[in-house]
């Protein structure tokens, strides 16, 4: 099955996995030496190909000189998660709300000249799945904290999260920034610009108001990400200040 990893690792557009397709179940042909093999996924294998996939395909990129790194968005349900990061990846927008339980994409991005490889873990927003944020934050490197600026709760939600990563990795320089999206129904909005921007201060990260919809700061979002990772795994330099880096 490696040869899927590595099929799919070649390729120089996004590359995706999502966990509902193959929770559903779906048949897929690949050509491999002029010939045709099919695979029937069943739901009862999912962590396992999942795992397996992920180690392949790691494995596969070694020897390219580029720097990998593991972003993990988290966020309360319906906040536009996995609408960000199908936009960034695949820039098509998804207009039918689907909860999400996980779902893994990687794409390769330059930020500064310098190319990079993200493994974005989509994760999900609702309570029913809230135990498993320990085990994302553990294996994550930077994190997008979303809210939806037309729902304040969700703006409330955020808070514990971040509290979260801070426990799990023990350390207060974690790479995170904070978004507010849906920045495009304006008139519709509970969370004001200055209300983000105090709580970005006071976490010292980066803040932006995003929409998938029409794909604003979605780009710059996931590049700050990375300059962000790519900082922090620089211990020597002092930590930026915050107070000027809203990047909206």
């Amino acid at each position: 099955m490696c040869f899927l990893a590595h099929f799919l690792s070649g390729k120089n557009e996004a590359q995706v996995l999502t966990n509902q397709l193959l929770r559903r179940g779906f048949t897929s042909r690949f050509n491999v030496h002029e010939k045709t093999l099919i695979f029937d996924f069943e739901s009862v294998f999912l962590d396992a190909v999942l795992l397996f996939f992920k180690i392949c395909i790691k494995g596969s990129e070694v020897g390219r000189d580029m720097r990998e790194y593991k972003v993990v968005v988290l966020g309360s349900g319906g906040v536009g998660k996995s609408a960000l990061t199908v936009q960034f990846v695949t820039g098509t927008f998804i207009e039918k709300y689907d909860p999400t339980i996980e779902d893994f994409y990687r794409k390769e991005i330059e930020v500064d000249s310098s190319p990079s490889v993200l493994e974005i873990l989509d994760t999900a927003g609702t309570e029913q799945f809230a135990s498993m944020r320990d085990l994302y934050i553990k294996n994550g490197q930077g994190f997008i904290l979303v809210y939806s600026l037309v729902n304040q709760q969700s703006f409330q939600d955020i808070k514990p999260m971040r509290d979260q990563i801070i426990r799990v990795k023990r350390y207060e320089r974690v790479p995170v920034i904070l978004v507010g999206n849906k920045v495009d129904l304006e008139s519709e909005r509970e969370v004001s610009p200055g209300e983000g921007q105090a709580l970005a201060q006071e976490w010292g990260c980066p803040f932006m108001e995003t929409s998938a919809k029409s794909k604003t700061m979605v780009d710059e979002l996931f590049a700050e990400i990375v300059r962000q990772m790519d900082y922090g795994s620089q211990p020597d330099k002092d930590a930026p200040c915050c107070s000027s880096c809203s990047l909206q």
